[in-house]
């Protein structure tokens, strides 16, 4: 899941996302505030199966819940703090070996996540600048080929991230349509699960649920209800 800040800054206002990243994974979140200070969110990513860069096919599912607070400071300035819970699963098919002797392999994986996250947003009209930190456990119940029963991994991933929004709707509610876009990195801190060498077939399947990957995305950002909160210029 790449991560983001919700623009909010004020009891009931509302807001709904859509991205799509490069790989066509799809994201749609939306964003709630019952009262001030309090942040409700959910958030589910979806990519169908297809090709992943030539290498073999990916498909994945995640949903996210979360709760939080924001806190305006000032006119331009928004503190976001959140933490939540999150539900998974992906399954790959990766090709192996060289144009004589290839052979495919399939994996699967089932997992829970818990994560915290922390970021600013800085909004000067008609732009909306976000820069921020997530740190997410992510602990695998089921991990497997289909040549081994993988060894259940637990890790914990960091993941800095930035997003720029621009206002395009109409005025005098120019913010109420805005378009995205995200970026930022996802490094993975292995933890328990490593076993043997690094020659070990079994291990080499386990890393390939480690790497790092870039998270890039691009899309649009709703508000349904948009009340003016306090302090706002």
């Amino acid at each position: 899941m790449q991560p983001s800040l919700p623009g909010i800054r004020g009891a009931g206002q509302v807001e709904l996302r859509g991205s799509l990243q490069p790989s066509l994974r799809a994201e749609a979140g939306a964003a709630y505030s019952p009262a001030n200070h309090l942040l409700l969110t959910g958030m589910g990513s979806w990519r169908p199966q297809g090709s992943l860069s030539g290498s073999g096919l990916f498909r994945a599912r995640l949903a996210e819940a979360g709760v939080g607070t924001y806190w305006p400071a000032g006119p331009y300035w928004t503190l976001v703090a959140l933490g939540g819970y999150g539900w998974g699963q992906a399954a790959r098919q990766v090709n192996n070996g060289d144009i004589l002797f290839n052979y495919r392999t399939d994996y699967f994986s089932r997992y829970t996540t818990q994560f915290g996250q922390f970021g600013a947003l800085c909004r000067k009209d008609p732009v909306t600048i976000g820069l921020g930190y997530r740190l997410t456990q992510v602990r695998f119940r089921e991990l497997r080929s289909s040549e081994y029963l993988l060894p259940l991994d637990n890790q914990l991933r960091h993941e800095p991230f930035f997003s720029v929004r621009f206002d395009v709707g109409a005025e005098p509610n120019a913010d109420r349509w805005q378009a995205e876009i995200g970026g930022g990195l996802s490094l993975a801190q292995h933890g328990r699960g490593s076993t043997g060498g690094p020659y070990d077939p079994v291990r080499s399947q386990v890393d390939l649920n480690r790497g790092s990957a870039w998270l890039v995305s691009a899309g649009v950002v709703f508000r349904p209800i948009r009340r003016r909160e306090r302090g706002a210029p």
